[in-house]
């Protein structure tokens, strides 16, 4: 995480802006994605505040042409809903980062979104779509020699087996 207990909030927050404002008058759309970005994550903001903040964020890349910042929006998106337990916008988020990181070849990344759609998916209880969500991930970890993506798959692998009844 950007913010640590022992950090003094308002003087990374005051950094940030600060930042945010070189880069704006700079007309860097890059440092202002990355300082927005910053910003949605202060633990002190409310979610309306962080979902805000990560919208301009996405917005501002959308713009810029950052593809790789653009499904790293969605991504935080993703976890945003889905901690708040709106599972569908989390599955929409995520969905849409996942097509980019298709599109861009970023095979961990494919891994990682794929396995949260899976959580979420489980969640829901539709567990044939978190099994073959969690199975598509624990081939592409295998494919790229990922042996953290293989454990992790078949371990989500593991707790759809549990959720569905099949051991106890």
């Amino acid at each position: 995480a950007f913010w640590s207990e022992e950090d003094d909030y308002g003087q990374i927050e005051a950094m940030l802006r600060e930042s945010l404002a070189i880069f704006e008058e700079e007309g860097d759309q890059w440092g202002v994605g990355q300082c927005l970005y910053g910003l949605a994550y202060d633990p002190l903001a409310s979610r309306e505040v962080m979902l805000a903040t990560l919208q301009q964020c996405l917005a501002v890349r959308l713009e810029a042409g950052d593809t790789w910042g653009v499904a790293m929006c969605h991504f935080a998106l993703g976890e945003m809903e889905h901690m708040a337990g709106a599972l569908a916008q989390a599955q929409q988020h995520y969905g849409r980062c996942l097509e980019i990181r298709r599109q861009i070849g970023d095979r961990m990344g494919i891994g990682t979104v794929l396995d949260y759609m899976g959580y979420v998916a489980r969640e829901m209880g539709h567990y044939s779509e978190a099994r073959r969500l969690h199975e598509e991930s624990l081939v592409n970890a295998r494919e790229i020699g990922d042996r953290l993506g293989i454990g992790g798959s078949l371990d989500n692998l593991g707790l759809v087996a549990r959720d569905e009844g099949r051991y106890e």
